[in-house]
C-alpha cells in the first residue's frame, strides 16, 4: 500500500507492481492470508501483479510499484514512468 500511495503522492497513476518474497519456511496459512490481502489491495488500486520472486531466507517483502504521470517533465517528455520501491525485513 505504501508504494502505491507514494506513486499517487507523486501525481502518478499506478499501473502494476512486482513482489519479491523471502520466507524462512513455508506456512500455508500465512501465505494464504498474505496473498488474499495482496489481491484485495491490487483490486482496490486497479493494478496487476506482473511478476516477482520467492526465495528461502530471513523474512523480506519487497514491492516495486510502477505508474505513469501525464505531466510534462523538464525535458519536455509528455509522459513519465515512475517507480517506487518499499522493503520490509524481519
Amino acid at each position: 500500500a505504501q508504494s502505491l500511495r507514494r506513486l499517487k503522492d507523486a501525481g502518478a497513476t499506478p499501473a502494476w507492481f512486482t513482489l519479491a518474497l523471502t520466507l524462512r519456511e513455508i506456512d500455508e496459512d500465512w501465505l494464504m492470508r498474505f496473498s488474499h490481502g495482496m489481491k484485495r489491495l491490487a483490486r482496490r488500486a486497479h493494478v496487476s501483479l506482473i511478476g516477482g520472486d520467492t526465495t528461502r531466507g530471513p523474512l523480506s517483502v519487497t514491492v516495486v510499484a510502477n505508474g505513469f504521470r501525464d505531466k510534462r517533465s523538464r525535458c519536455g517528455s509528455p509522459e513519465r514512468s515512475i517507480m517506487t520501491i518499499d522493503k520490509m525485513e524481519d
